[in-house]
């Protein structure tokens, strides 16, 4: 391929023919003439070049109307197929990103709870402590609230890991009976 042709190519973004027995050269194919037809994406506003498709002839080149939009709908077909190899490929990289990433926010909820959980459960601990030590009315009444953020807190916690084992396809569902009555109050007093 001729590189002073392709970039003419590149340059007018039409079809260059280049007829060698006028020139007077002589090709190792014995060809007579090479049409130099540019791969344009003609969908993009700057008909960007992606690639410069040589045909070669032995024969006179018919340089007709109908020869140059043969060349040009050949053209297109390829342009079109290397815009959708390169559409996948970006495609197929975008998803293994997002998949990554996916992963990569699952690894951190899932060791964020973890995290979170541990001093969580010292906290209650701590609260089961006072409340062995015969608080008076207020200080039972704040101990109860404190109780009932952290176990709050420790269900949010326990939620994080359950979206997480979802994602995943991990999660085994555990029926069991509870009381609707506490449920109730407890959310009309927090």
């Amino acid at each position: 391929i001729d590189k002073e042709q392709c970039t003419q190519v590149n340059i007018t973004r039409e079809i260059v023919i280049y007829d060698h027995k006028s020139k007077g050269i002589k090709s190792a194919k014995d060809t007579s003439c090479c049409f130099y037809v540019p791969l344009a994406n003609q969908g993009s506003a700057l008909n960007q070049i992606l690639g410069v498709m040589a045909l070669y002839t032995t024969t006179d080149p018919d340089i007709s109307g109908n020869t140059l939009i043969m060349l040009q709908e050949i053209s297109d077909l390829f342009s079109s197929a290397l815009i959708q190899n390169n559409a996948k490929k970006l495609l197929t990289e975008a998803s293994n990103i997002a998949e990554q990433n996916n992963q990569l926010k699952s690894e951190f909820l899932a060791s964020m709870s973890h995290e979170i959980r541990t001093p969580m459960n010292g906290l209650i601990g701590m609260v089961e402590v006072l409340e062995n030590l015969q608080p008076s009315d207020e200080q039972a009444r704040v101990i109860h609230t404190i109780r009932s953020s952290a176990f709050s807190l420790l269900r949010i916690i326990g939620d994080i890991l359950d979206a997480r084992q979802i994602e995943a396809g991990e999660l085994e569902i555990q029926y069991s009976k509870s009381e609707l009555r506490p449920v109730i109050e407890g959310a009309a007093v927090s």
